[in-house]
């Protein structure tokens, strides 16, 4: 069920189905009642299955037979499902200027903020569900990861560890308080948190990435080696890991290994454009000048926009121009 059924009511027609059911209703608005009442419910329907695309479509059309607010809610929701935050928030807006006393309104309004990257607008609603909900962790965490994003660390230190004291295991809350500490250059505040997490079991991509992270600002580049390669061994797939080993790789004079690495992540994610980027130095330095060329083309063949960032790194390479690709350093590491 939707948070807006629980807002507004549960949708059902029992009252205004009496009154619009009664004779004096013409024909034409019988009809449309009975379209909206059709639509809304199909939208629902879609909503509850794990459909909100095609929800959206059923509400959209359902609003043009009648402006109704928990409808209007139910769209907002569906538009929050799809990751639509920044079509959501305005309907969202004109919601609570007519119910302000509805905790869920501005909770949905601040995670629609949030995807609407309005960090700002993200913190306000969230005081304002506080206000309401003084006791609502899911709301704090809203709070912490707005004050997060607006750099008040200190804030977002705060909040974070305040909902810790209520919840010590609560992973996502611990991730981001490791990030924030690390970002505030603590590093080894920051490290508590992410071996707290690996000591628990509970440690994500996320958390092993940020080991690394810390681990390469220290210096400690085997460390930060094995916390790449450790996500690879959880995902495979990840797009910043083995770029950031075949960084280390190469720092430490192992070329091949950086090569290889590379070799296979690219075999897997042929579009990587960074990946191709990093090959070409590698390939530059193993004296494959062909090959660099070759990567260097693929890579702005995949991401245009790196051209200006190659510029003076090389000149041409279509027409097979010198270039300096040790330059070339995607991490600034």
């Amino acid at each position: 069920m939707s948070i807006f059924s629980k807002i507004f009511g549960t949708s059902d027609t029992s009252a205004t189905g009496q009154e619009n059911s009664s004779e004096s209703l013409s024909s034409e608005e019988h009809e449309q009642q009975y379209n909206f009442e059709t639509l809304r419910d199909d939208g629902l329907r879609s909503l509850n299955a794990g459909q909100p695309t095609l929800a959206v479509k059923y509400l959209e059309e359902a609003l043009k037979y009648r402006d109704d607010d928990e409808t209007w809610g139910h769209l907002a929701d569906a538009y929050i499902r799809c990751g639509q935050g920044e079509t959501a928030l305005p309907i969202l807006d004109k919601l609570i200027d007519k119910h302000k006393d509805q905790p869920k309104l501005y909770v949905a309004a601040a995670q629609a903020a949030e995807q609407a990257r309005d960090w700002d607008k993200m913190k306000d609603y969230a005081h304002q569900a506080l206000r309401l909900e003084e006791t609502n962790d899911v709301v704090r965490f809203l709070l912490a990861r707005a004050q997060y994003h607006l750099h008040d660390y200190i804030s977002a230190i705060a909040t974070l560890t305040q909902l810790l004291g209520n919840d010590e295991g609560y992973v996502p809350v611990r991730q981001l308080r490791a990030q924030t500490l690390y970002e505030m250059n603590q590093y080894h505040e920051a490290e508590k948190d992410i071996q707290y997490m690996l000591d628990h079991e509970t440690g994500t991509e996320d958390c092993y990435l940020l080991k690394a992270k810390l681990c390469l600002s220290q210096g400690r580049q085997q460390e930060a080696l094995e916390a790449c390669l450790q996500i690879l061994a959880i995902n495979p797939f990840h797009r910043e890991a083995p770029l950031m080993a075949a960084q280390i790789y190469m720092q430490t004079n192992r070329l091949d290994k950086a090569l290889e690495l590379l070799n296979e992540t690219l075999e897997m994610m042929p579009d990587l454009a960074e990946g191709y980027k990093l090959r070409g130095r590698v390939k530059h330095l193993l004296h494959d000048e062909a090959g660099a060329i070759e990567d260097l083309k693929r890579s702005v063949e995949l991401a245009p926009e790196q051209q200006q960032n190659l510029t003076g790194t090389f000149c041409n390479i279509q027409d097979g121009a010198e270039i300096k690709l040790p330059e070339i350093n995607p991490f600034g590491l």
